[in-house]
């Protein structure tokens, strides 16, 4: 019934990029590389992103900066996910703003640039982005643009994992005194996809 459903859902949103809806476009795009990592169906959901991203369209712009910052179905591109992420993040994407507050923190892929950095992850996390948050706690814990704040950035850590961060679960674990509140930030990070986070196995 569900795979039902989402074939349903599938078709619509095909017929919607046939009537030229750009993000019904970027959303079948998304939906094709999850349920099938086929070469082809790689290949045309690319097709879709970058067609969806000149169009204007921030979700197809974002999702061809994780694609090429992943490395998947592609080569890993840094250069050319952070000219997509910026263009998500001008067409008021969070995640995509948050992931390019990221590059700049570490210079992947563009020139570094903290200050940069900081006011991005502000940015994306005033617009909703759980990523943008994390990113914004590391600028204040690691004292990007200005002075060390460790209590700001558990804040934000806290924030981003209660919205399902994994890395701001991870991060707030780090921060945190109490031994058994750590060990339950790490099994939400660890679930989240953060292996750092996860007990060694036996």
């Amino acid at each position: 019934m569900r795979e039902n459903k989402l074939d349903r859902a599938v078709a619509l949103l095909a017929r919607g990029c046939e009537l030229g809806d750009q993000h019904s476009c970027s959303r079948q795009a998304f939906y094709l590389v999850k349920s099938s990592h086929a070469e082809a169906d790689v290949a045309t959901a690319i097709k879709l992103w970058t067609a969806a991203c000149d169009a204007n369209d921030a979700l197809g712009c974002t999702n061809l900066g994780s694609f090429y910052s992943d490395g998947e179905g592609v080569p890993k591109d840094p250069e050319n996910s952070a000219l997509y992420f910026d263009k998500g993040c001008a067409l008021d994407d969070g995640f995509a703003c948050g992931m390019l507050a990221l590059d700049y923190g570490r210079g992947t892929g563009v020139t570094k640039d903290p200050a940069k950095a900081t006011l991005l992850a502000q940015k994306g996390c005033n617009g909703g982005s759980a990523v943008a948050c994390t990113a914004w706690g590391v600028a204040l814990e690691e004292g990007w643009a200005g002075a060390v704040d460790k209590v700001r950035a558990a804040d934000l850590y806290r924030r981003a994992c209660e919205n399902d961060d994994g890395a701001g679960c991870a991060r707030l674990a780090a921060l945190t005194t109490d031994p058994a509140e750590a060990a339950k930030l790490r099994t939400k990070a660890c679930s989240r996809g953060i292996t750092d986070a996860c007990p060694p196995r036996q």
